[in-house]
């Protein structure tokens, strides 16, 4: 209970701070995030369709994201329309890449619940 995002069954963020403290000390580690859509544009089209099939279209990118990332990585729903995830790759290159060619796929129209959306997805990465 609290770790857990009551929409797309995603550890939440509180449970991400939990697996990074639990690391032991010095353990590399790089994050990337990844926002579908900002505040503002959330807002807009919460006003327009509902919270309902934004609450899909949350489901819908969360499964797009679990798949991209590869099994026995963990994705996590970190904020409305963000998520977080710990990159593939060993050198900073490689996760560069990962990040460059997960958004790129998850970019365009993702269909959900019989409607469409234009995604522009932004990523960033912390080491």
């Amino acid at each position: 209970a609290g770790r857990v995002n009551a929409v797309t069954r995603l550890p939440n963020r509180t449970q991400l701070f939990e697996d990074l403290r639990g690391r032991p000390a010095g353990t590399p580690s790089a994050l990337m995030m990844v926002e579908i859509m900002g505040h503002e544009r959330m807002l807009a089209e919460s006003r327009a369709v509902g919270s309902e099939p934004l609450e899909s279209l949350a489901i819908a990118f969360a499964d797009r994201l679990k798949r991209l990332a590869g099994r026995g990585v963990a994705v996590y729903h970190v904020g409305e329309m963000r998520f977080c995830l710990e990159p593939a790759g060993g050198n900073r290159a490689q996760r560069e890449q990962f990040a460059a060619e997960t958004v790129a796929a998850l970019s365009g129209p993702m269909a959900f619940d019989g409607r469409a959306i234009e995604l522009a997805p932004m990523a960033g990465l912390v080491e």
